[in-house]
């Protein structure tokens, strides 16, 4: 009798072991998967800064893409030509066209490159006198001379973008055009005259 009790005893045991052994296995499983969960959880909010990251790192290249416009260019690629019925033409005998009066509407003026389908190669001496509403000219290329108080009296002209191609500005051209500044190629004949007039000068 005493052995089977020994017997029972034994196994009472074997089977407590056991217990404790799959009790302490269950909770060691349960401390990893927590341990998982967090590393889980970490990695996902370092996630959002690694993209802010990336992020600004392609802004950044993005804007260092860019390149520096001036205003005058900004204005030039922005606008369309004024129409021709804002201007008088006159025709020279080489089958150009000479702006000789305007009478538009219009504050920002694009003067057109051609006119009844013949180029504009002058501005008229006189032609945009007194027009005080004006607030930006341009030129276009092909132009090659501007007459005598051609914008004289324009008190509100800021800003004139003139081409290379022009190669005579006569006196008194801007007389009175206080708040102007010249937009033009360095070295152009416009340059020359800006600096002798003491009329603000900026390079295209």
């Amino acid at each position: 009798m005493k052995t089977e009790n020994r017997s029972v005893y034994k196994r009472l045991i074997a089977i407590g072991l056991a217990a404790a052994l799959m009790a302490g296995f269950a909770a060691g499983c349960s401390g990893n998967g927590q341990g998982t969960a967090a590393t889980t959880k970490t990695d996902s909010s370092v996630s959002p800064k690694k993209q802010d990251e990336s992020k600004t790192d392609v802004s950044s290249g993005e804007d260092e893409s860019k390149t520096d416009v001036s205003p005058a260019e900004e204005s030039k690629s922005s606008l369309s030509e004024t129409p021709e019925s804002s201007f008088k033409f006159t025709e020279t005998g080489e089958g150009t066209m000479t702006v000789a009066n305007f009478s538009g509407s219009e504050t920002e003026i694009v003067i057109p490159s051609s006119a009844q389908g013949k180029p504009v190669t002058s501005i008229g001496g006189g032609a945009f006198y007194d027009y005080e509403a004006i607030t930006s000219v341009i030129i276009p290329d092909g132009v090659t001379s501007i007459g005598d108080s051609a914008f004289s009296g324009c008190t509100s002209l800021a800003s004139i973008t003139i081409p290379a191609s022009v190669t005579s500005i006569e006196a008194g051209a801007f007389f009175g055009c206080t708040a102007l500044t010249i937009h033009a190629p360095s070295g152009s004949e416009a340059q020359r005259y800006a600096e002798k007039e003491g009329i603000s000068f900026e390079a295209l």
